[in-house]
């Protein structure tokens, strides 16, 4: 063989190499070494579900895309194994490129850094570059100048002090202590440039209202990058179990469940993995369904649904929150300025803005005969360390079922806010009946709009087992009045009695839970400063809706005139507290 064709030989074979190296798909394939469920050593071949999110990550390469990935996941699928794989073969064919893998607890950490050094060690000598370190959960190539570094989420201070970094990938993100602090300073070490750098945030559910179900919200609305990838339990081949007889095939077709028969008619499970199911239920989820749906998903809605304690039926607040349905009008109410300068309370303006506190729902005709047409909650901030917001929603009882309309949210003082409920009553006629949470700062607004002359809620008091009316303005929240306001929430979002278009509200809902003492509020509001997770909306909605069965039916009076209702206690004709003269206001 010539010089020349011996070169050509060569210079294809050094061709062919390189692609082999450059390839992840090839590379994987041909070097990368796993341990099996068995305790073998064998070559990497990508599962099913490994397949999938592979070509997910090879169609946002094709489209220039941030590599960004958010996964929902049921257990034991390879999800790690997959993404460790690819960083491992990102860090090992290229220069300056550093990935840091972070764990939830210490021993998932070690976990995955042995996946990481076993891939190192069972590399063939000829694509094994030298190590400068392997120490500390650290594997350094000095030539490359490249790293991969495991840690764990349980250090937190040391997370906030990372370099900078060309890969992350960061597992069970929904169990992580403070993960919304740990995650705002780890994607800060990764600059936004496509293909040159990836994150991959990956989990199991862990119930609603934390920070992974919050961002797989935001992703899944196309309010991020991340591209969310949803991957069910019967994605996997293995889990399927085959049956000892015909006979016990028939006897489980025969004795289906409703459940059982919704998932085989609407993702054509065969008989064999609703039989798998069956038994993991028993032997893996020591016969807990709900457990089973939060390892073992079918959908995004039942992992997060199941693996929480919600006090709404979050099923139909789901179908709801999915609606994202936009208000017609947003912005501010002033009081009108006059020509001369001066202030004219009894009228006022709306504003259109973007980042107005106000949003109209809908077209109101307001009519000036309208009767006990409006009811108002009102939630005031507690000044709590999460940023809580002050909230009034406004129920328009003149349909059969009420229907939210108006709704304020936004940061405010107390004070300031009954001035809003003023605005808020004269745009509507003057025919608003505020039910105002009077804890905490709720008292100022509570007077302050005594003072505006609103009509207001007098609280109940349910000490000798029934509600008896009392002379104190405003909704006192309590262990006993609490319950009450939100089961009758509950009841109307159950039976779908209630219609609310504003999506957030939905999402408060689902992650309105029980705690550990059998409490209702917020998800982790009381147990973590950082969790963005808020109820204002669900409590102001349940004092409109107190309001609403305080009232009497709506009414279109045949005579538009003045009118006095003498309201006490929750009845007319009564004592004479509270007594408020109406008449329609300047919209």
């Amino acid at each position: 063989m010539s010089s020349t064709t011996q070169h050509d030989v060569e210079r294809k074979r050094h061709q062919e190499f390189t692609k082999l190296l450059l390839s992840f798909r090839d590379y994987a394939r041909s070097f990368l070494k796993i341990k099996t469920k068995a305790g073998q050593i064998v070559p990497l071949v990508f599962n099913t579900v490994q397949t999938q999110i592979l070509e997910t990550v090879e169609r946002a390469m094709q489209e220039g895309k941030l590599l960004r990935f958010l996964i929902l996941k049921a257990r034991q699928e390879g999800v790690s194994t997959f993404f460790e794989a690819l960083m491992y073969h990102r860090a090992n064919t290229r220069f300056h490129h550093k990935a840091l893998i972070v764990g939830h607890e210490m021993e998932s950490s070690n976990n995955l850094y042995e996946m990481v050094k076993r891939y190192y060690d069972n590399l063939e000598p000829h694509v094994k570059p030298e190590l400068q370190a392997s120490n500390e959960k650290k594997i350094a190539w000095g030539r490359l100048d490249s790293e991969i570094k495991v840690m764990s989420a349980e250090s937190r201070e040391n997370l906030a002090r990372s370099s900078t970094f060309q890969d992350l990938h960061l597992t069970e993100v929904a169990f992580w202590p403070g993960a919304r602090a740990s995650l705002g300073a780890l994607l800060q070490t990764v600059a936004d440039l496509p293909d040159s750098t990836m994150i991959v945030i990956e989990s199991t559910a862990n119930g609603i209202g934390n920070e992974f179900y919050n961002l797989w919200q935001r992703s899944k609305a196309g309010l991020t990058d991340f591209i969310p990838i949803f991957i069910p339990w019967f994605a996997l081949p293995e889990y399927s179990l085959p049956f000892a007889s015909a006979a016990a095939r028939t006897a489980l077709e025969s004795s289906l469940l409703p459940d059982e028969l919704h998932l085989r008619s609407t993702y054509r499970l065969t008989l064999e993995q609703l039989n798998w199911r069956r038994w993991a239920i028993e032997n893996k989820c020591q016969g807990d369904l709900n457990l089973f749906h939060q390892e073992y998903p079918s959908n995004d809605a039942e992992a997060f649904v199941a693996s929480g304690r919600p006090v709404f039926d979050v099923r139909a607040c789901e179908l709801e929150y999915q609606q994202r349905r936009k208000p017609i009008r947003t912005g501010f109410l002033d009081y009108r300025q006059m020509p001369d300068g001066k202030i004219d309370r009894d009228q006022v303006v709306w504003t259109d803005s973007p980042a107005g506190y106000l949003k109209l729902w809908e077209q109101l005709e307001i009519l000036p005969n309208d009767e006990f047409r409006f009811a108002a909650g009102t939630d005031v901030a507690e000044g709590l360390a999460q940023g809580d917001f002050s909230v009034i929603r406004v129920m328009d009882r003149k349909t059969r079922r009420p229907r939210i309309v108006l709704t304020w949210h936004g940061h405010i003082d107390p004070d300031a806010l009954a001035l809003e409920q003023d605005k808020i009553n004269k745009f509507l006629g003057g025919d608003v009946y505020f039910v105002t949470e009077r804890n905490n700062h709720g008292y100022t607004t509570v007077i302050r709009a005594l003072e505006l002359n609103l009509l207001q809620y007098y609280q109940d008091d349910f000490v000798r087992g029934y509600a008896v009316g009392t002379d104190k303005l405003g909704f006192l929240t309590s262990k006993v009045t609490k319950p009450v306001a939100i089961n009758q929430l509950r009841e109307l979002i159950r039976t779908g009695g209630i219609l609310d278009p504003e999506w957030e509200f939905w999402g408060e809902c689902m992650t309105f839970v029980y705690n550990d003492k059998g409490q209702m509020g917020a998800q982790g509001k009381s147990e973590d400063p950082g969790v963005q997770c808020f109820d204002d909306r669900v409590m102001a909605e349940a004092l409109a809706l107190v309001g609403h069965l305080r009232l009497p039916p709506y009414r279109s009076s045949e005579v538009e005139q003045h009118w006095q209702w003498q309201f006490a206690h929750g009845k007319r004709n009564g004592n004479g507290n509270g007594s408020k003269k109406w008449k329609p206001g300047m919209g």
